[in-house]
């Protein structure tokens, strides 16, 4: 009686092909390609191994956020990641969560008029279709006059935003969040939004100096350019940063509520982070 006999294989062939780069992810904002490999447990390891020494003394979502900035940059193929704007990255974080947990999440709100928890699935496919459109429309880098003046305007890059957090120490920032952070972060946007200046003197690239110099440029800046310049960028912040929160209307699964409830979806920095929240 003939038996199948099955090959044996080493160990160390044990799914080595998932530490090839063989996953090409097209990135929305910067139009370009980049390959990424599997995620693996020792990847995870890391990671949650880098978390757990986090102490009180650090501001945690920003340094979470620092923490999947490595995270990519091991498991993409020569990928720089400072120079990879904001919403790129969240496209990434979004896709590489969609592999690891599927497309749909479970969350849950309280209904406004029975107070009866909800439970709902969300599809994250919502978030990949606000950042593909928004980088269809919106208009990057943008020239923009002013008098004798030209600004030229961009898309955030990593690098930028870590520099931004440097500007103030940990219990500065954890100070900020606890009195409201949001002036202060609009601030540090509408900084690393800036590229590059030309006055008649000459032309200043933004890139050559410190988000601490281009900080205290902005502060010297007359109000009446500074309120223009607001003015013009507002929109173009307003919707970079709109793409990570999603309102949605939930309605009471009682068959004795007719209740709708209104939430927001919101998505951090990091990306695998999803919460909701009624309004």
């Amino acid at each position: 009686m003939n038996e199948d006999v099955k090959a044996t294989i080493n160990i160390k062939d044990l799914f080595a092909d998932d530490n090839q780069y063989n996953i090409p992810v097209e990135l929305p904002f910067s139009k370009t390609t980049v390959k990424m490999r599997e995620m693996v447990t020792s990847d995870q390891k890391t990671f949650l191994k880098n978390i757990t020494r986090l102490d009180d003394t650090d501001f945690i979502q920003r340094k979470i956020g620092i923490l999947f900035n490595d995270l990519l940059e091991n498991i993409c193929q020569d990928l720089d990641i400072a120079t990879m704007t904001l919403q790129d990255k969240l496209y990434l974080l979004l896709f590489l969560r969609s592999r690891l947990r599927g497309d749909n999440t479970e969350l849950s709100v309280k209904c406004e008029k029975c107070d009866h928890p909800i439970k709902f699935q969300y599809s994250l496919d919502r978030f990949v279709k606000k950042v593909k459109d928004v980088a269809d429309s919106v208009e990057t880098p943008k020239t923009m006059s002013f008098n004798d003046s030209t600004i030229v305007i961009d898309a955030i890059m990593i690098k930028e935003e870590i520099e931004s957090d440097t500007l103030l120490s940990d219990k500065e920032w954890v100070e900020a969040e606890e009195i409201g952070i949001s002036e202060l972060s609009n601030l540090m946007r509408v900084t690393a939004s800036i590229k590059e200046i030309t006055v008649p003197k000459g032309t200043v690239v933004m890139s050559d100096y410190h988000m601490k110099e281009r900080y205290e440029m902005l502060m010297r800046m007359p109000m009446d350019m500074m309120t223009k310049i607001v003015e013009e960028i507002s929109q173009l912040i307003k919707s970079m940063f709109d793409i990570m929160s999603d309102k949605i209307e939930i309605p009471c699964l009682r068959d004795t509520c007719d209740g709708k409830t209104k939430t927001e979806i919101q998505i951090g920095d990091e990306g695998f982070f999803i919460k909701s929240s009624s309004e």
